[in-house]
């Protein structure tokens, strides 16, 4: 039975499921400013649903009926989701709480992605049966521009349509559904699972993908691509980037255009590194400092990204960053030179924080897109 909330009830929902030990409903009230009958109304909704339970009585010395302590029903209300990787589907079922329950990487490669995910009921209700009919929303975490009305994906590596479209699930299995592009949802499970508590923030992933959040309120843009900082230009004569730009940062920073800066300052043999594994060269160079030469060049190539990362901060007036160490222009000795050249030459000065984003699993990455179906995607300070 498909169950969405109002923004109201979202609201009250997100309260009850941050108080892990319980909140009352007078809490509620005093926390959300909202009237005991909006309050009431809400709740009510939220345990009919199964979603609340009332559980212990708050002792109290006052006169009248004693309220109880709200709390999740974790027993039966299951969320669910996958994420997709390149040679595999990361499939997960959890509780409300977020607390995982099961976990699954499915092989498949570029031929098979977008059928298996359509025939992914079917799959689940042949070998979680008894899960599959208490899941309750089921979210698509993807790389590429995600369109989250028409569920449909753009610009992804799975597949050689231009367009994915995954709203087809929904004829087939009737409960929610949610599509998320890969950097936003990172940020959200960060929000959600690691209780980040700012209003602004930009998340910079691995790959120079962005998230972006303003006001409490993920920023997606007309047609999902808000804060893709990858294909900001770094400078107008640089390498031809797919996009049709020249000089984008993540085509400026990829293996080949790095091979043809670097190439009199290292020995020849590195030369034969492929892809990443070049860049992760090169960053622990920098940390031995390898030699002068080389250290002066790599700072020059930090400095080009810090100034373009401190120009998109600047214009928005965002405070907070997190950079995901994954890449390897933001881990470790590379992390504190730019981190400290941002904050030298940010007109935000001292305000700015730069924050390191150590991932472990991600495992709880589609939950928290899951989740967000029900307890919205503002954030509550």
């Amino acid at each position: 039975m498909l169950t969405n909330l109002t923004e109201t009830e979202q609201k009250v929902f997100q309260l009850i499921w941050y108080k892990k030990y319980g909140i009352s409903r007078t809490e509620i009230v005093n926390k959300t400013k909202l009237s005991k009958a909006t309050v009431s109304r809400a709740v009510d909704k939220l345990i009919s649903n199964g979603f609340v339970v009332e559980g212990d009585a708050v002792p109290t010395t006052s006169k009248g009926r004693p309220q109880k302590l709200l709390v999740l029903r974790n027993d039966e209300i299951l969320i669910s989701g996958i994420s997709i990787h390149s040679r595999f589907l990361h499939f997960v079922i959890g509780d409300l709480s977020g607390r995982l329950r099961y976990s699954e990487n499915i092989p498949v490669d570029k031929s098979n992605v977008v059928s298996t995910i359509m025939d992914f009921p079917k799959y689940l209700e042949k070998n979680y049966n008894s899960l599959y009919r208490n899941i309750k929303v089921f979210s698509i975490v993807t790389p590429g521009q995600v369109d989250q009305v028409n569920m449909k994906v753009t610009g992804n590596f799975f597949s050689v349509e231009k367009d994915v479209y995954f709203s087809g699930l929904e004829d087939c299995w009737n409960i929610l559904f949610k599509v998320e592009n890969d950097v936003n949802a990172l940020l959200s499970s960060q929000i959600m699972f690691g209780h980040l508590k700012y209003k602004n923030i930009f998340l910079i992933d691995s790959e120079f993908g962005g998230a972006l959040v303003i006001d409490g309120k993920m920023v997606r843009g007309l047609n999902g691509g808000a804060g893709e900082f990858g294909h900001t230009q770094l400078i107008h004569d640089g390498p031809l980037c797919w996009c049709g730009k020249k000089g984008c940062v993540s085509n400026y920073f990829g293996a080949d255009n790095l091979k043809s800066i670097f190439h009199s300052t290292i020995p020849a043999s590195y030369m034969a590194l492929f892809g990443r594994d070049f860049s992760v060269m090169l960053s622990e160079l920098y940390n031995e400092k390898f030699s002068k030469e080389f250290c002066i060049l790599y700072e020059k190539q930090l400095d080009l990204l810090a100034d373009a990362i401190v120009d998109f901060l600047d214009l928005l007036c965002i405070d907070n960053l997190m950079l995901n160490t994954e890449n390897p222009f933001f881990k470790d000795r590379s992390f504190e030179y730019i981190s400290e050249k941002m904050r030298k030459t940010s007109g935000l000065k001292d305000k700015l924080k730069v924050m390191p984003l150590k991932i472990r699993k991600g495992i709880e990455i589609p939950l928290a897109i899951s989740l967000t179906k029900f307890l919205g995607e503002n954030i509550e300070i």
